[in-house]
């Protein structure tokens, strides 16, 4: 069976369509925040921050409900809330108004992209899992990429916050009209006699345990890059401005890597990938750390975006070959769920350290826990997945 076929082609754009709508508002909410609803530093940083915690706390859940309920119809509504929601960015006139939408929203996306996730990995040959992990991925990468950058032309050229969020609007209705396009089995567990009891392995996946402990000490740099990169490159590399052309280079590690890995990944190799992933961060850290030039700067952006585009896919593969059919949901909540904890905590530490420090110790502490992690993996959470994955 081609990995090509009419529903995975279906289930790329969807995922594209639906994060490009997440991206075309991201870079000008804080903005938004503060001249049209006169928010102050603080307050703008809670009401962003709300998307991600509710989202957090949602996943495991979403596994739950992705396991017990017929997957395309949960993913049907809960892409359907997500599309909603950016109906109150359009009528918000108020900061209390508009953290009820964004934790409702971070919810409706923390439920969205286990569904989604899962819907694709089901219409997957098995054979061709690893490649497909890494295109689904890919499809993300790329609303990434050109999101931001489409948001901010609009919001420039219109001078308008309400372009933006009408435009979502649409991409995230789009997203759900191509989704119900999607042919894809109803029902998700085979007929038991007596049903499953609620256990903690229902909401989170405890084979998966010590990987996701290694996703979190990697995703923690992760989320360091992504909020502190600009005051980076302006404090230590001497830059005027130079983020957006970092995560241009980001991107773009992470796509083309993705793609190449996920080949590998479906050989059998996903152990040497992630190795390789870890080693290729851990050097660039290092470089990235050591010399503050524009060249140094640049280069690694694609570096990085290269090992965590490496490690995605066959970190999801880990997860998912550590789950039963049943709990697949869960195996994606618990991936997503331990992704989110490391950022968040990479953001707020990043933020403290910075402070009472220096940026230069907050990225430092960031490049010790991906050795530290690095070597958790290999000691601890690669030898279990060994003994106890379900199917290789």
């Amino acid at each position: 069976m081609s990995l090509w076929n009419r529903n995975f082609i279906l289930a790329c754009i969807a995922n594209f369509s639906m994060f490009f709508a997440f991206y075309l508002i991201l870079p000008i909410l804080a903005i938004y925040l503060e001249v049209d609803l006169g928010a102050d530093k603080s307050m703008v940083g809670i009401v962003i921050s709300s998307y991600v915690i509710s989202a957090l706390l949602v996943r495991p859940f979403s596994g739950y409900l992705v396991d017990t309920l017929p997957r395309k119809r949960l993913l049907m509504f809960a892409l359907a809330t997500f599309a909603v929601c950016f109906a109150g960015y359009i009528i918000a006139t108020s900061v209390v108004f508009l953290l009820f939408v964004r934790i409702l929203h971070g919810a409706a996306m923390g439920i969205t992209t286990v569904s989604m996730n899962t819907l694709a990995l089901d219409i997957m040959p098995s054979q061709k899992r690893g490649t497909g992990i890494g295109y689904f991925g890919v499809m993300s990468n790329m609303a990434m990429a050109t999101g931001p950058m489409v948001a901010m032309m609009i919001y420039e050229a219109s001078g308008s916050f309400q372009t933006n969020f009408r435009l979502s609007l649409i991409m995230a209705a789009f997203s759900l009209l191509i989704t119900s396009f999607i042919k894809a089995d109803q029902t998700v567990l085979p007929t038991q006699e007596k049903p499953e009891p609620l256990s903690l392995d229902r909401f989170i996946l405890l084979k998966g345990l010590r990987a996701a402990l290694s996703m979190l000490l990697i995703s923690f740099s992760y989320g360091m890059l992504s909020t502190y990169i600009a005051l980076y490159g302006k404090d230590v590399v001497g830059l005027a401005s130079g983020a957006g052309q970092f995560f241009v280079f980001f991107a773009g590690g992470i796509m083309i890597s993705r793609l190449i890995a996920g080949k590998f990944v479906n050989r059998g190799l996903f152990k040497q990938v992630i190795m390789f992933g870890m080693s290729l961060l851990i050097i660039t850290y290092a470089i990235f750390l050591t010399f503050h030039n524009e060249v140094v700067f640049y280069a690694s952006a694609f570096c990085l975006g290269a090992g965590y585009g490496i490690l995605a896919p066959a970190f999801q593969f880990m997860f998912i070959n550590l789950a039963p059919h049943n709990k697949r949901g869960t195996a994606n909540a618990t991936y997503f769920a331990s992704w989110d904890a490391g950022i968040g905590l990479g953001v707020l530490c990043g933020g403290i350290i910075s402070d009472h420090v220096s940026m230069i110790a907050a990225f430092t502490f960031g490049g010790v826990l991906l050795v530290i992690g690095t070597v958790q993996y290999y000691f601890s959470a690669a030898p279990y997945f060994d003994r106890m994955r379900n199917r290789v």
